[in-house]
């Protein structure tokens, strides 16, 4: 639920994607979940994973990139060969630690956390990445292109 990939994406801090997988849940989820934790009976001394579904980074920037390319950002698509990170990780902390994530599949299973305290359902994958790059735009921690149009 980390808005940090996103961030760096709609930033350009990189100009290329890595070929890294990456779990999703929309953080309104994760505050629902709290509370349902707390309030519904079945929930009582249980443990939970929260997890939408998981999805490569590039897949992450070609959803980014249909909704915010067209507002003048420049969200990078292409895919970051695996030596160039290895490269970068010599010089960059966030690079070394990312480079041990390349072409690794994790998923985490979060039907129970959607079963007991979800009602049934996530927020999309997409719904959730489209919201926080506009979230990031709206507290400015990504800057307002002349062309940005709020969501809906």
């Amino acid at each position: 639920s980390s808005p940090i990939g996103v961030l760096k994406m709609m930033n350009r801090d990189f100009p290329m994607v890595p070929n890294i997988w990456w779990n999703i849940v929309d953080v309104r989820d994760v505050a629902r979940a709290h509370v349902a934790a707390m309030t519904v009976p079945e929930a009582a001394g249980e443990r939970f994973i929260l997890s939408c579904a998981g999805i490569w980074y590039k897949e992450k920037a070609r959803i980014l990139a249909d909704e915010f390319n067209p507002m003048g950002y420049s969200v990078p698509t292409s895919s970051m060969p695996s030596w160039v990170l290895t490269i970068a990780g010599w010089f960059d902390k966030e690079a070394f630690l990312a480079k041990s994530m390349v072409d690794i599949v994790r998923n985490y299973d979060g039907s129970k956390a959607r079963k007991i305290l979800l009602d049934g359902h996530y927020i999309s994958v997409k719904e959730a990445i489209v919201t926080c790059g506009h979230s990031l735009i709206e507290v400015g921690s990504v800057e307002r292109k002349e062309g940005y149009r709020q969501a809906q």
